[in-house]
């Protein structure tokens, strides 16, 4: 919430009634003479957003959608201004002008209210519609062609509007009133407006999906390509020292499951430089790293200035299952070795959480369903089938492959091939037997024939199987269930 304060002189006015030839001197007395205004900026709030109060304590914002982005209500209204005009029973006229204005970069603006009239025969009339925009160009505001009293008393209402992008300092005014009789000007009086904004600087990040607090990703399948978070970072400034904006990953970001190291890989970044007042250091994407990395320097003013972000998990081929915290901090810095600014950090909680995977898929040559062993003939009494065997695992912990024939291979007639005729051999991606192996039976139980390393990385690898037959082997077609295990346990 924006704070003004608005504080005036207090004294007490002794009007002398000055009179000559039996009529008054026209003047102008107007109360306060000094309108002083303390503009406090420091006190920022957004209808829109949530406080939200991470594991670690820090604060951070979260803005629920992506449209409402909060303003500063930056004005300070309702100053009440009592004037009292003191004319000799004849017409008359007031005008107002800025005679010593603000500084016009800086937008401030000074509006008055004017009263309702009780009698426009009597109280004359107000010649523009209200509010009036004090400016530097004179207006005349006020006609009165036939005043009944010597004394008449008006109450306005002054606004002084300061735009969202002031800058600290002090800043002052002077809005002058004019009476005039006979279109000749024959009495004044100035008031003084004073505007102190003090220095301020801030930071909010806004998470752009309400569903999360701090940038957490949320289960994360590990068959997709990426999974994105968009963010929002603002900077209020208005010391007009230049700064940077950092950010540093925490480097404990270990798995709950295996307490494997999370990949740097994992997670990179980018910043849009759409609208920005100041510079990115680059469009492409970052790798998310655990150190200090500058991402943004502003312009030469140290403007305020919004950055949109977008996180990206990548590569989760690379990423064991668990889930990731750890802290995410951004940090602001003066760019000027003889300009401070207030020291700005803001922390919060990073959260990735990979989804479990542990699976196989078994290739058979030539894109056949099955392992075909039928031979052309009895000639060639002995055939090969290659299998390709393809691991798909980011358990981080020591997997094993298993294959079995439980039942032989067995036709309807009751024939069965000898289980010795049934054998296999770890192969290259061409068949060719690896050093060290040889062709051995094929177990009716479970027979280890892979481990992985110890980290249980996803792999591939082959298998050579062979039927051989032989003249007594009886006719027909010879099924059964080759079966595979694969296990973490």
């Amino acid at each position: 919430m924006k704070r003004f304060y608005v504080s005036s002189c207090l004294f007490l006015m002794v009007f002398f009634h000055i009179t000559v030839s039996g009529f008054a001197v026209p003047m102008i007395d107007c109360s306060p003479q000094e309108i002083n205004i303390v503009y406090d900026t420091r006190q920022i709030s957004d209808p829109f957003s949530e406080k939200i109060v991470n594991s670690d304590g820090s604060l951070a914002t979260s803005l629920k959608t992506d449209e409402k982005v909060s303003s500063l209500n930056n004005n300070n209204l309702n100053i009440p201004l009592n004037m009292t005009v003191y004319e000799d029973m004849k017409a008359y006229k007031l005008s107002v002008i800025q005679d010593f204005p603000f500084s016009m970069d800086q937008n401030i603006q000074i509006s008055i209210h004017l009263p309702a009239l009780m009698n426009p025969m009597t109280d004359g009339e107000f010649m523009v519609s209200s509010p009036l925009n004090v400016s530097t160009v004179e207006q005349v505001f006020f006609s009165n062609t036939a005043p009944a009293f010597q004394m008449q008393q008006f109450t306005f209402y002054v606004d002084v509007l300061i735009p969202e992008d002031i800058r600290s300092g002090n800043y002052q005014a002077n809005m002058k009133f004019i009476l005039y009789q006979d279109e000749l000007p024959v009495a004044e009086r100035s008031i003084r407006v004073t505007v102190d904004v003090s220095g301020f600087m801030a930071m909010e990040v806004f998470f752009m999906d309400s569903n999360y607090k701090g940038l957490d990703f949320g289960l994360v399948n590990a068959d997709l390509l990426r999974q994105d978070k968009f963010m929002k970072i603002r900077v209020m400034s208005n010391m007009q020292t230049p700064y940077r904006l950092l950010q540093r990953r925490g480097k404990d970001m270990k798995s709950n499951l295996t307490g494997v190291d999370f990949n740097e890989e994992g997670i990179y970044y980018q910043v849009d430089k759409t609208g920005l007042k100041g510079s990115i250091v680059t469009e492409q994407a970052q790798q998310l790293k655990a150190e200090d990395e500058l991402i943004y320097e502003s312009d030469a003013e140290g403007s305020s200035d919004l950055l949109s972000l977008v996180y990206s998990v990548v590569n989760l081929n690379l990423l064991k299952a668990g889930k990731y915290k750890t802290t995410l901090t951004y940090f602001i810095e003066s760019t000027s070795s003889s300009q401070s600014i207030p020291s700005l950090v803001l922390t919060f909680d990073l959260i990735v959480e990979i989804e479990k995977i542990l699976r196989f898929s078994v290739y058979p040559e030539n894109n056949e369903i099955n392992l075909d062993f039928s031979p052309k003939g009895m000639e060639e009494p002995v055939t090969d089938r290659l299998l390709k065997i393809e691991v798909i695992s980011n358990t981080g912990k020591t997997y094993r492959f298993y294959h079995s024939l439980p039942n032989g291979l067995l036709n309807k007639d009751g024939g069965v091939v000898p289980p010795e005729k049934i054998t296999f051999a770890k192969c290259d991606a061409t068949g060719i037997i690896l050093s060290g192996y040889d062709f051995q039976t094929v177990s009716p139980s479970d027979h280890l024939i892979y481990e992985s390393n110890i980290t249980g990385d996803s792999d591939q690898f082959f298998v050579r199987y062979r039927v051989e037959y032989d003249q007594s082997q009886m006719a027909g077609v010879y099924r059964s269930d080759l079966q595979f295990i694969l296990t973490d346990d």
